[in-house]
């Protein structure tokens, strides 16, 4: 896979002109294999790599007859890599569970970064019609969305984690339930969710950023 994103604030006065832009740009490798080992158990493993390239918030603004210029930005490229296993169990036929471990790694201008992610998921069927279920995830985040809302210049910068900027890790837990019932001679399927995040090293602008 490919992509490109990026934004431009550009502005042009008399005598004088500025042009702010950002952009983060990747190419990603992956392959993903799927083997059912018996009637129980689906296995799922795979890899992938992706490089990443950032201009994180050059500016250029100067005059126009060239007395002033002024030129300011930084420029980082990144590889992130991802390798996991997980497997579907059919425990009987009212419980199934998922579990799985993911290691993500992430290297970039000398720093270079890892982490596990287990994951676990159940689901219960009380009755042919009701269930419950049940997760845990951890996740490594190494490529930050910073956004500053202020009035002059709303701006999302796509931030790699470098040697002073360590990932994000976030570790969730969920349970909820769904029904299937009928209603008028109608089927109708609700289900419900509630979880819990907890979050680690998240960056943001501080106070007041932008506001001069």
């Amino acid at each position: 896979t490919f992509s490109d994103y990026r934004y431009q604030i550009k502005n042009e006065v008399v005598g004088f002109s500025f042009n702010l832009d950002s952009k983060i740009r990747d190419v990603n490798v992956k392959t993903d294999f799927y083997q059912n080992l018996n009637s129980k158990n689906t296995l799922r493993y795979g890899l992938s790599m992706t490089y990443h390239e950032f201009t994180v918030g050059r500016l250029k603004a100067g005059s126009d007859d060239g007395e002033i210029s002024f030129t300011a930005g930084n420029e980082y490229d990144g590889i992130e890599y991802g390798a996991y296993i997980s497997d579907d169990w059919n425990v009987s036929p009212r419980l199934t569970l998922n579990g799985g471990l993911r290691l993500s790694a992430f290297t970039n201008d000398g720093a270079f970064y890892y982490g596990l992610e287990p994951r676990l998921a159940s689901n219960y069927k009380v009755t042919d019609k009701f269930s419950v279920k049940a997760s845990y995830a951890r996740m490594n985040q190494y490529v930050h969305l910073v956004s500053n809302s202020g009035i002059s210049l709303p701006t999302d910068v796509w931030y790699p984690s470098t040697k002073l900027v360590k990932p994000q890790i976030s570790d969730q837990v969920a349970v909820g339930g769904s029904v299937l019932f009928e209603l008028l001679g109608t089927e109708l399927f609700f289900t419900n969710e509630y979880f819990y995040k907890w979050f680690d090293r998240q960056i943001d602008f501080i106070d007041g950023f932008g506001s001069d």
